[in-house]
């Protein structure tokens, strides 16, 4: 892009000396090229690894070893060292960042085939840790219930431990199988650890004295070589197969590293690898939808590793259950001629089905066609108020997606007879005539349950009888056989699981001819029609309806109603020659109503025979609208055989980076970017009163978001705990001050960028002060300690705001209050009681020293020194000529220009025509012709 030249720095424009930054640069790269050895301490091993810090420091407060080096630090060298040979044209600094890059390939992408440029759905990403120090170091293993004794809050192991996690009551449970896992029960807070003599004591909090259940881990595992990458989560470990860990920022950096090794070596290795990493990008910013109730997950054997979720089994033979390498539930479940039931669910749900759109999923199957039970409990104090929907399996380990609406679910408790809702309850028999039939199937229906069919044909009957109506001659009857037709009788009776009913039910039907026979507790025979329909509805017939049946087993001398009681008979009647009747339920069904409480989902099996269910997912939808997705940044990046895993997190401020869709040509992405930060800005203010920083993490809607706080909210709660950081506002200050910087028309990032400056300067107000290092939830940033890496990220947000064109009020201001900070922690090289000079450590005498703080710090002085102006005074014969010096990437496009070295950079006089009205009388002869150096 242009630069106007009227806002190139000098030294007396931002009252600093340059010359002096070259001093730094020098002393740094003498101090990088020292402790680049195999041999401790060191900043790069002899294969180009980095290592995190200089100094010993178990990482990120134990989260990760000492020996590690992180692609944080690996791609913020790497491109401090790129922008300083764009800046000096040194070539120390490109074999620096060659030596970085060599270890690439087979380090931090461990042998991953770098794609051609035209495949983009190829996994290629770097870890994100590695052993970067020792030739051999040890991982760990956990152990997730070490039962211990403790007295008085003290306890004692004789493992060699390394790490305690948590301490529990022997009735407690975690909630998966995980040392981090929540603790399902009492917990025990630990207060600290330390090694004896022959084992490790343990310091609880309280006084308590009993057995705990303790997770804990001990530096027992697998050899972790030099230069393999490993893990940190939930312990230090080596990686499975097909797994990766990666952090999505270092796609941002590492983009930037190989769009400049590209343009510095002209290797199409690098272009390739650019792209790739543009393809990455694209890939981790897709994020799925997935609020699963019960889901797949690889992470884990344990079918019950969610936490919430549970298995209840009341069969004898009690269930197996696990997870399949590909992460699916299976249940092996056991046969019970009884009729028993075991069920899997997730509670603690706290959903509700709000609206007619909303619909549930469930993905599984078994190896035998069965039917099973969906079960939704609106409340988890009364588990005997449920609604359910059926899960009919074909089998045959075939999975099935079955969609499920809020018409699905029912209450059957009131169903005394069904086939479809009361498998149990259906049976009966059949009572007819010998030339009649009754014949019954199981039908579909549109209401999307099945019902029964019942066809009745009352057949042609033959009977006699003895006519005595003729005498002899002595008048004696003579009997006479007649034979007769009449219309036979096809009947069924209904048995039900419960017995029988003392009122007549309604009954959900359709049928034509029909009507039923009742027979009171007294034996008395009651009947009456049932209306003809062609559709289905619920017919209500009540005592009222019926009257005396023609034929009686019983006197009913004097019965004018029927008695009360359970009935001893219900049965259906074929009134016509030809009838049916299709029978959904009888009895009363309650249907689910909108503004169901989902508090737990369960599926519910009480298939008898020995069987296998294989459950993918339980899935609600309309899936939520993720907000500001795809263009902001997750918290994570990991894959389980080679796919995406399902554990994204939340979007952090801190980790977001407008620029790069500026760069790729995404103007949307750079505007929903921004809209993002530009929220997260309103929160901060809305949270703490003050204007200018950022609330750091936001909830989506989302399962891995649910335990941080309400959704779709900012919030400074999340799986990095270390929220408060300022690091996270000075990246995002940053990223949007370049974002700026590449589009000086983009107000929005203006207004961010300006709001942060001041904000800085009005509480950072003296370079003597330790600048800003904590961002509260409430209250104004302060500062707490002395970091000169944020130093150099709010140098190179001030430089970015002022070549944007941003008002200088502020902007000079904190760009000579963070030179003078640096300055201030400046290690002299030649400082004989400390390692580090040379660099800007806050701690040289503990030779503190972290290595993205050295690639951040060259990054913005490289910023700075590439637009700097500078001035070579020539006496001539009647002044004094003034010949500006700029750095080559200042000038225009086609400019003729003479290169020259300056004690701090690559530089160049700007060549003119020998007629130009602002030619000094110094001549160069170039192969265009004699040209004139620029005079100011």
């Amino acid at each position: 892009m242009a630069v106007d030249k009227s806002r190139l720095f000098t030294s007396q424009s931002i009252a600093f000396s340059i010359p002096k930054i070259g001093k730094w640069i020098k002393g740094y790269s003498q101090f990088l090229t020292k402790y680049t050895r195999d041999a401790l301490p060191n900043i790069t091993n002899s294969e180009g690894v980095t290592v995190a810090h200089f100094h010993n420091e178990v990482g990120r407060g134990g989260y990760f070893p000492a020996y590690a080096g992180t692609s944080e630090g690996q791609f913020l060298a790497l491109r401090g060292y790129l922008d300083m040979y764009g800046t000096t044209h040194e070539r120390e600094w490109l074999d620096k960042a060659l030596h970085l890059a060599s270890s690439l390939d087979w380090v931090y992408y461990s042998g991953m085939s770098l794609p051609e440029p035209n495949v983009t759905n190829q996994l290629w990403v770097p870890y994100w840790l590695v052993n970067a120090k020792q030739s051999q170091a040890t991982s760990e293993e956990f152990v997730l219930d070490d039962v211990i004794h403790f007295a008085g809050g003290v306890g004692y192991t004789s493992k060699d431990v390394n790490r305690v996690f948590s301490a529990r009551s022997l009735d407690s449970r975690l909630s998966w199988d995980s040392p981090t896992a929540d603790i399902i029960g009492t917990k025990y807070d630990v207060y600290y650890f330390e090694p004896v003599s022959s084992g490790t004591l343990i310091r609880l909090r309280s006084n308590f004295t009993g057995d705990l259940y303790v997770a804990l881990s001990t530096l027992t595992g697998p050899i972790i070589h030099k230069n393999e990458v490993f893990d940190a989560y939930p312990i230090w470990r080596k990686y499975k197969d097909g797994e990766k860990g990666a952090a999505v920022d270092s796609l941002f950096w590492s983009y930037d590293c190989y769009e400049l090794l590209y343009r510095f070596t002209g290797n199409t290795k690098w272009y390739k690898a650019r792209e790739a990493t543009k393809n990455m990008i694209y890939m981790s910013h897709q994020i799925t939808v997935n609020n699963d109730y019960l889901a797949l997950d690889t992470s884990s054997t344990d079918a019950l590793n969610s936490a919430g979720t549970y298995i209840y089994d009341m069969r004898a033979n009690k269930t197996r259950s696990y997870r399949k390498p590909s992460g699916h539930i299976v249940l092996e479940v056991k046969a019970d001629g009884n009729y028993k039931s075991v069920e899997i669910g997730k509670g603690n749900i706290q959903e509700k089905w709000d609206n007619a759109n909303k619909y549930i999923d469930v993905r599984l199957a078994s190896d035998i066609p069965l039917t099973a039970k969906a079960v939704i409990i609106p409340n988890i104090e009364h588990y005997d108020q449920y609604w359910e929907a059926r899960l009919q399996l074909i089998g045959g380990n075939n999975l099935q997606t079955i969609s499920l609406r809020y018409t699905d679910f029912y209450n059957a408790s009131q169903v005394r007879w069904s086939a479809y809702y009361r498998p149990d309850s259906q049976s009966g028999f059949i009572v007819k005539s010998s030339h009649s039939t009754v014949s019954y199937t199981d039908v579909s229906t549109s209401l999307g349950a099945t019902a029964r069919r019942f066809q009745f044909f009352r057949g042609e009957e033959k009977g006699t009888i003895v006519d005595y109506s003729e005498t002899d001659e002595d008048g004696t009857p003579i009997p006479k056989e007649i034979v007769y037709t009449y219309t036979g009788w096809a009947q069924y009776f209904l048995t039900f699981a419960e017995g029988m009913p003392s009122t007549i039910l309604p009954m959900q039907y359709r049928g034509n001819g029909m009507g039923m026979v009742v027979t009171d507790a007294n034996g008395v025979g009651w009947v009456a029609n049932l209306p003809d329909r062609s559709s289905f509805g619920t017919v209500a017939l009540s005592w009222s309806d019926f009257v005396l049946a023609d034929y009686q087993e019983v006197d009913i001398s004097g019965v004018t109603r029927p008695a009360g009681g359970r009935v001893r008979n219900y049965a259906l009647n074929g009134l016509n020659i030809q009838a049916w009747c299709e029978i959904v339920y009888i009895g009363v069904l309650q249907k689910m109503p909108l503004q169901t409480n989902i508090s737990t989902f369960c599926i519910n099996d009480n298939e008898p025979a020995a069987h296998k269910l294989t459950i993918e997912y339980v899935r609600p939808y309309p899936l939520p609208v993720l907000n500001y997705t795809p263009w902001v940044a997750p918290f994570g990046f990991g894959t389980e055989n080679n796919q995406i895993m399902n554990w994204r997190g939340m979007p952090y401020s801190g980790y977001q980076a407008p620029y790069i869709w500026e760069k790729l040509n995404e103007s949307t992405g750079v505007n929903v970017v921004l809209d993002f930060l530009s929220d997260a800005a309103d929160a901060y203010y809305a949270a703490t009163g003050v204007r200018g920083g950022f609330a750091p993490v936001y909830l989506w809607d989302r399962w891995d978001s649910k335990d941080y706080g309400a959704k779709n909210t900012f919030t400074w709660d999340g799986p990095d705990p270390n929220t408060t950081w300022a690091g996270f506002q000075y990246r995002t200050a940053d990223t949007v001050a370049r974002t700026w910087y590449l589009d000086p028309d983009n107000q929005v990032a203006a207004t961010l960028t300006l709001d942060f400056l001041h904000m800085i300067n009005r509480y950072w107000t003296s370079s003597q002060n330790k600048i800003l290092t904590d961002f509260p939830a409430n209250g104004a940033p302060y500062g707490n300690y002395d970091e000169t890496h944020m130093a150099g990220l709010l140098l190179r947000t001030a430089l970015y705001a002022h070549l944007a064109g941003g008002d200088d009020s502020v902007i000079i201001t904190i760009i000579t209050r963070s030179l003078r900070y640096l300055d201030r922690f400046y290690v002299d090289p030649n400082t004989p009681t400390s390692q580090v000079g040379g660099t800007w450590s806050v701690d040289p005498s503990n030779d503190i020293w972290y290595t993205y703080w050295g690639g951040e710090i060259l990054s913005a002085l490289s910023l700075l020194l590439n637009h700097t102006l500078e001035f070579l005074n020539v006496k001539g014969t009647s002044r004094v000529h003034r010949l500006p010096i700029y750095h080559p990437s200042i000038l225009e496009s086609g400019s003729s220009s003479m290169r020259i070295t300056t004690p701090t950079r690559v530089g160049a006089f700007e060549l003119l025509a020998t007629s130009d009205a602002k030619a000094s009388p110094i001549r160069v002869y170039t192969r265009s012709g004699v040209k004139a150096i620029r005079d100011s």
